[in-house]
């Protein structure tokens, strides 16, 4: 895409005039768009990048965490003792653990 960096909803105005203060491209190009969309932090703005990194790893963890308490409770099933305290923390701490995983064998794939 050739045009990356121009306006991803610019707003058609006649020469001259803004809206409400802003200019007709104001607001996310492209390629920040299409960086929020498809998670990936490539957008060129470093705090925007930092929130797309965040809510990357949020999404991921999410996904993990399903399997992670599968885990763990298959494991409190053939132990005598069951659960222990606190078990929710750590099965979160695990399924952040996956996703910081995945990410670094993402960014060094490139993937």
């Amino acid at each position: 895409m050739s045009n990356l960096n121009d306006s991803a909803f610019p707003i058609p105005l006649n020469p001259g005039s803004s809206y409400q203060g802003h200019g007709p491209a104001d607001g996310f190009t492209k390629r920040e768009r299409a960086c929020i969309g498809l998670r990936i932090p490539e957008s060129g703005d470093t705090e925007l990048d930092a929130l797309i990194e965040k809510a990357r790893r949020q999404e991921m963890a999410t996904k993990a965490l399903p399997e992670c308490y599968r885990e763990y409770m298959a494991g409190c099933r053939a132990q005598e003792h069951g659960c222990q305290e606190g078990w929710k923390v750590g099965i979160s701490i695990d399924a952040l653990n996956v996703a910081d995983s995945l990410i670094a064998v993402l960014e060094r794939t490139d993937g």
